[in-house]
């Protein structure tokens, strides 16, 4: 869900791209990133609210499903 948080790129390094409205597949193992779980657990799981308007950002993420 890239771009779906502002701390997106704090917390996960790698490869993943969209080119052309396509994503990218990545060469490294796995799912090709790195997740930095010290920064990724200053931003405990908090439920937000479910509507169905915006629920997909300008580059095609779908941010409420």
């Amino acid at each position: 869900m890239v771009g779906a948080v502002p701390w997106y790129d704090d917390i996960v390094q790698g490869p993943i791209r969209m080119v052309d409205g396509c994503w990218q597949l990545p060469q490294a193992p796995g799912l090709g990133i790195e997740v930095d779980e010290r920064v990724a657990a200053k931003h405990p799981f908090k439920q937000e609210p479910f509507t169905s308007r915006d629920a997909v950002l300008p580059d095609g993420t779908v941010v409420d499903w």
